[in-house]
This record gives structure tokens, sequence and C-alpha cells, in this order.
């Protein structure tokens, strides 16, 4: 997985842009989906900051980890 300055991977990138058609190719090319950035934050975890219900429900039924505490100890 290729990275940026913040750690962030496509698939956070995807989920900050809640661009939910990133989001599914990118799962369906086998992504790590529970990846954790400089913040310790997963998708999952930008997905619910961003409020967005829909990549967060495909997240979650694809697997990502819903257990995993962030620098902030949220999860």
């Amino acid at each position: 997985n290729i990275s940026n300055n913040d750690s962030d991977n496509p698939l956070h990138i995807a989920c900050k842009i809640e661009n939910i058609n990133i989001v599914k190719y990118l799962i369906d090319n086998k992504v790590y989906i529970n990846i954790s950035n400089n913040e310790d934050d997963t998708p999952l975890h930008i997905a619910c900051k961003k409020n967005n219900e829909n990549i967060t429900k495909y997240l979650i039924s694809n697997n990502a980890y819903t257990n995993i505490s962030n620098k902030n100890g949220f999860t």
C-alpha cells in the first residue's frame, strides 16, 4: 500500500473525499481495509468522522474491524 506523508493510503483518501466508488474499487482489488495512518485512524475511523453512513456500512460489511482504537482512544 502506497501512502502519503500522513500515512494515508488510497483507501483513507477515498474515505476522506467520501467517494464510495473508489472505496468499492479498492476493496474489490484487495487493499488492506484495516490499515492505520499516523493518527492510528483506519478508513473506518475516517468514514465515521465524516458521518458517511454508506461508506461506514460498506467497510463493516467487508470486515473492517470495529474495535481498533486510534490515538484519541476512539473505536
